[in-house]
């Protein structure tokens, strides 16, 4: 009872009342495996290395059978803060909780580890008033020690290594862990060259085997997304991802972010719902989503503080954690990218920039979200809440169950979270346009603000983004009338990958005439009426596109001939220009 209540002090960041308990250094074997385990990790948690590695280090030793055990262990030792000073895990000399790699005459090597254990030793474990840890203490790696000498022999040894027994065990597990749960997935080594040689690029294939199947289950993963099959919740735990890699990857050229269907009557259903909800539950793709907008205070303002399951927060505040355990000095990872091998380094910099987007999340949920219990959980059993946990992270499962209760709706800008809730608990949901169209057409944010905003998430490559004449317009001022950033890539929201033909044409024909009654030179207009023309036709049958914006064209400047010749001559000098 005492851990639950110590877990649930640590969901709300009561870290006072963590402490208090911890300080009264409860007694973790008293209930067995699972209490010890749990308050090994509140220890790491509050970054109390050595406590929680004592627990850690006895429950490995107590329950070696168990593979979650080991992998517990070898987590807490990964994440461990590092001291700024001596590191008391890597140690110099021989002392109390090492261990020692020692090599006889004969070139027969052993580990001890030395320990004040009065009972249970083991035949490695050996005190630290024993004879021959009292000759080894001391000591350091390369030194030869004497540890039996009389009338009869003299028996000296050299310490190989020396290490913390924490460590030791850590290597243990690690070298033993396939060996002995060959059956039980969770880690993955392999031995790279022979002994004593250097190792050879054949003998890292393993490695690189590994890489490219991971990397083909990721691609087909994201395939089934990109189809709209797929919620991203989904595919995070599919692909082992935490959520903010899902998120970043989804916003790649390649695959894009389904925030929508494109269709404008399901953006107008959408605004109609925004305006009379009263409620509105947010998921993680959308609160990372309002971090980029100017105007996410004004929606606030407008819908109230947003309802978050407390899974939500506390998956900011391990994603705290996690970061800030990363190795000080940056780390490498390799994928598979188009057939090659690439190698990503990440630098403390990288590191520091994560941990402050993560607190600027935190520190906006905090001061506009309301944490609201899971009521759902219970009217639709465990059962149905095991179903979903099983698919996709918790913070994602609560929100849906927060949004399946009366007057809540859900806000989220993953289009199939929404159409799962819809089918689950016949709930539609919002996105961030459809709330940003409410408030523009309440006068709440400027026609400016509205656009910058637009252009934000059409650049984050939230495909399928409505974007209107206005924004483009605006996006080109903003661009100096050259096509460059924000209106080249504003524009390529009319392309076939992100844009329905019907409103292409629409709002392409609305542009060009725009562009074309600008005081502009000559060649700015031609420049960006070159780059409106492609991008309406990209991805699409580009005779049929220019024929039918050749006949709006004509249409829209029926009463401005001369714009008309103009815009005609720039779609007939693309048209030559493609050789169409």
């Amino acid at each position: 009872m005492q851990v639950r209540r110590a877990y649930a002090a640590l969901r709300l960041r009561d870290f006072a009342t963590v402490d208090g308990f911890l300080d009264t250094k409860p007694d973790a074997f008293v209930h067995g495996l699972e209490p010890a385990m749990k308050i090994a990790k509140l220890y790491a948690y509050r970054d109390r290395r050595i406590e929680a590695l004592a627990i850690a280090y006895e429950a490995r030793r107590r329950f070696s059978d168990d593979p979650s055990v080991h992998l517990d262990y070898m987590s807490i030792v990964i994440n461990a803060e590092r001291p700024d000073g001596p590191d008391p895990l890597l140690p110099d000399v021989v002392g109390d909780d090492t261990a020692v790699h020692i090599q006889d005459a004969g070139g027969t090597a052993e580990w001890y580890i030395i320990e004040n254990r009065p009972d249970d030793r083991r035949p490695n474990e050996i005190l630290p008033g024993h004879r021959l840890a009292a000759s080894l203490f001391g000591h350091r790696a390369g030194d030869e020690v004497t540890v039996k000498q009389d009338e009869y022999v003299t028996e000296k040894v050299i310490i190989k290594a020396v290490t913390s027994k924490y460590v030791y065990a850590f290597q243990e597990s690690g070298r033993t862990y396939q060996r002995l749960f060959p059956e039980t997935p969770g880690m993955w080594t392999f031995r790279v060259g022979a002994p004593g040689s250097e190792p050879g690029l054949d003998d890292f294939q393993p490695l690189f085997d590994m890489i490219t199947r991971q990397s083909e289950h990721s691609k087909q993963v994201f395939d089934l997304y990109r189809n709209n099959q797929l919620p991203l919740g989904v595919v995070s735990s599919l692909t082992g991802n935490d959520i903010i890699a899902t998120w970043s990857r989804a916003m790649s050229p390649a695959i894009g972010l389904r925030s929508c269907s494109g269709v404008p009557a399901d953006l107008a259903d959408a605004k109609q719902l925004a305006n009379a909800s009263k409620r509105v539950a947010i998921d993680p793709i959308s609160i990372l989503t309002v971090q980029s907008l100017s105007c996410r205070e004004a929606l606030v303002d407008r819908f109230g503080k947003f309802l978050v399951a407390q899974s939500t927060v506390d998956w900011l505040h391990n994603a705290i954690y996690e970061q800030r355990h990363k190795p000080a000095s940056g780390y490498m990872t390799v994928g598979r990218e188009n057939g090659q091998f690439l190698r990503y380094d990440i630098t403390p910099e990288d590191i520091d920039r994560h941990i402050a987007l993560l607190e600027r999340v935190q520190s906006w949920v905090d001061a506009n979200c309301i944490v609201s219990p899971v009521d759902a959980a219970l009217t639709y059993g465990r059962a149905h809440r095991d179903r979903f946990d099983e698919m996709m992270p918790t913070s994602f499962v609560d929100t849906l169950l927060l949004a399946s209760g009366d007057d809540v709706t859900l806000y989220s800008d993953d289009m199939m979270l929404r159409m799962l809730a819809n089918g689950e608990y016949s709930k539609k949901g919002v996105w961030t346009q459809a709330l940003l169209d409410v408030m523009l057409d309440e006068k709440v944010i400027t026609a400016e603000q509205y656009a910058g905003d637009v252009i934000q998430l059409a650049s984050a490559n939230y495909n399928l983004t409505h974007v209107s004449a206005d924004v483009i317009m605006y996006a080109a001022e903003v661009a100096d009338w050259r096509p460059v950033h924000p209106f080249s890539t504003i524009a390529d929201s009319l392309s076939g990958l992100k844009c329905d033909e019907p409103s292409a044409l629409f709002v392409a024909t609305e542009v060009i005439y725009r562009i074309t009654n600008q005081r502009l030179m000559d060649h700015q207009k031609a420049f960006l009426l070159n780059a409106v023309i492609s991008s309406a036709c990209r991805l699409r049958q580009p005779v049929r596109m220019l024929r039918a914006l050749a006949t709006r064209v004509q249409a829209k400047f029926r009463l401005h001939p001369f714009g008309a010749s103009e815009a005609l001559g720039a779609i007939e000098a693309w048209s030559i220009a493609h050789i169409i």
